[in-house]
């Protein structure tokens, strides 16, 4: 009996317990979001060569898709801009005159990225350059290292089907400075951001002993850009992309 009644009691302090806690919690708390958005900063450029214009979108496993509308070859969409997308695998449809082409791509959550659709019929590819973190702006806390002040930052990238690029050489108008790039960038294939001084400069591209080709460029403080080189030997050519 005794026993019984030990336990009616300890039942009696349990529940008590219970409604006591139940009613000291903070029901003003947000509730944890049944999903996550994960979301990606896109930007595409056409430098297939043959290919003066591509109808192009981004496809989802879930079968969203994004438009990037018609690219011309050497352009960028959304000119100067970047799109923003789901994170996650997708599918590249690239959709010109000669057939349409599919690439498996993933965009890296909170990343921000410029693709590029390179080489000529049959062996196209992209390439995929991650150029910082969505939230690494330029004023953010622990950004200065991607916007130096007096400074600016430019990447390079090789898409041409064959042209050999054994480095860069920029002088600099106006002041006494040149920089040499001695990287060797095979087709596909880009090589990092390297921190100059902002100026105007003509870059000189080096193929063995020999200058490639030249191209000139304004390049301002705190910002980053990409130069490209692209189409086939015979007919090289070179565009400058601003990425911030």
């Amino acid at each position: 009996m005794l026993k019984n009644r030990k336990v009616r009691i300890l039942f009696t302090l349990g529940v008590g317990i219970v409604l006591y806690l139940t009613g000291c919690v903070d029901t003003s708390v947000q509730p944890i979001p049944d999903h996550f958005d994960f979301r990606s900063q896109v930007n595409i450029v056409n430098v297939a060569e043959g290919v003066s214009q591509a109808e192009v979108s981004l496809v989802s496993k879930d079968g969203s898709t994004v438009s990037f509308g018609n690219i011309a070859f050497g352009a960028e969409s959304p000119a100067g801009s970047f799109t923003e997308v789901a994170a996650g695998s997708k599918t590249m449809i690239f959709k010109h005159s000669g057939g349409t082409e599919e690439f498996k791509i993933t965009a890296d959550t909170d990343r921000k990225i410029r693709y590029f659709v390179f080489g000529p019929a049959g062996e196209r590819d992209v390439f995929n350059f991650v150029q910082r973190y969505t939230f690494q702006t330029k004023g953010s806390p622990n950004s200065e290292k991607f916007f130096p002040k007096d400074s600016c930052q430019i990447a390079f990238f090789n898409g041409s089907s064959d042209a050999t690029i054994d480095g860069f050489i920029a002088v600099a108008s106006g002041i006494d400075t040149t920089v040499a790039f001695p990287k060797t960038i095979g087709m596909g294939k880009g090589a990092a951001y390297s921190q100059i001084k902002a100026a105007d400069y003509r870059f000189y591209v080096i193929s063995g002993s020999d200058t490639l080709t030249t191209f000139t460029a304004k390049l301002d403080q705190q910002k980053r850009y990409t130069a490209v080189i692209y189409d086939a030997t015979a007919n090289i050519k070179s565009k400058v992309f601003t990425d911030d």
